[in-house]
């Protein structure tokens, strides 16, 4: 579930989620998924929902490892650091 779902995965040239692909992929009658991953560097976090057509995501990324985010449909792709991150976008 957390890598496809909530879209939590490796990036393979960065052993140990040093580098985090997050890529949740909403489908079904799902509205909602929550998904945590402990790494070498730490927690990992994915959470969305989906209300009144509009995907709203939270993730967290452990300190010294970083992340790219993509969002449904491939709208939006972002690197970011550590720390906890907010994105939204229509479906």
């Amino acid at each position: 579930m957390y890598k496809n779902i909530a879209g939590i995965n490796p990036v393979a040239d960065q052993p140990g989620y040093q580098e985090i692909l997050i890529a949740p992929k909403p489908g079904g009658k799902l509205t909602s998924a929550s998904a945590e991953l402990e790494t070498v560097y730490g927690t990992v976090k994915s959470s969305w929902t989906i209300i009144d057509g509009t995907f709203k995501l939270d993730v967290s990324v452990p300190a010294n490892a970083s992340a790219t985010i993509i969002l449904p449909k491939g709208e939006q792709k972002e690197k970011i650091g550590s720390g906890s991150h907010h994105y939204e976008c229509k479906l």
